[in-house]
């Protein structure tokens, strides 16, 4: 028994997990392909805990975006840290689906789908228009795309100067068969030309927003084998010129 009692601490002392032994990290990457940008990116980080958002920059990784006629790798941006952008022009159109692909070799790869939204109909005003601040933009959803998840919308109007700067920024969600009315005043507060975009956004960036929203800090929508979203945007703009009361 004398001579059993070493072997049985070593197997127990075998068994028990080092206490140094800690979670081995995954990567957290941030993807909204959009309509209205010619070229795609993509950032990649990577977190070490199940409980924190994300802790640093990945800057090794391969990143490649496929549609149903194309195949992209992207590179990394020397003015962006952490960001990888297309080579090439990816369009993004509605009803299409997009596969991404993010691989690292020191942690698990990232796979992910979306299926771009489909457009919105603009009711009123239309492009070119002259309107008041009283006035109203009226837009509905083209198509019922997701029955059993509203897509979320963004309004957004932009200055004519050559920095394009957010104005205000409007959020909501479309039920079946919605028309939104937005009022002028609600967006702008003055006079002048603008530019107006509507973004739908697909089910898996409305999931993740969601998920933020409610304080899930590491919410994944639309990929697998790590944390973040793989999402799309459909982008209608119009401009107009709002005129003083």
């Amino acid at each position: 028994m004398k001579k059993l009692l070493p072997i049985l601490i070593l197997i127990i002392v075998g068994c028990e997990k080092p206490p140094f032994e800690t979670y081995p990290g995954a990567l957290n990457v941030f993807a909204l392909i959009r309509s209205d940008r010619p070229r795609q990116w993509v950032k990649v980080e990577k977190t070490y805990k199940m409980d924190e958002s994300a802790t640093g920059g990945v800057s090794d990784a391969l990143v490649v975006i496929k549609s149903e006629s194309s195949v992209d790798t992207l590179f990394l941006s020397d003015s962006t840290p952490f960001t990888y952008v297309s080579r090439d022009s990816i369009p993004i159109i509605p009803m299409h689906t997009y596969y991404i692909s993010v691989k690292t070799e020191d942690l698990d790869s990232i796979y992910g789908t979306t299926t771009a939204p489909d457009t919105v109909v603009i009711l009123h005003p239309e492009d070119g228009d002259t309107v008041s601040l009283s006035d109203s933009l009226v837009f509905k959803n083209k198509n019922v795309y997701n029955q059993d998840m509203y897509n979320q919308y963004d309004v957004v109007a932009y200055t004519e100067d050559t920095m394009i700067s957010s104005v205000i920024s409007g959020m909501g969600y479309f039920e079946v068969d919605t028309i939104v009315v937005i009022r002028f005043s609600a967006l702008v507060k003055s006079a002048g030309f603008y530019r107006i975009k509507i973004m739908t956004y697909d089910k898996n960036y409305t999931q993740y927003i969601r998920g933020n929203e409610i304080g899930e800090t590491s919410s994944s929508a639309g990929i697998k084998g790590g944390f973040g979203v793989f999402g799309s945007a459909i982008v209608k703009g119009l401009y107009i010129y709002i005129k003083p009361e």
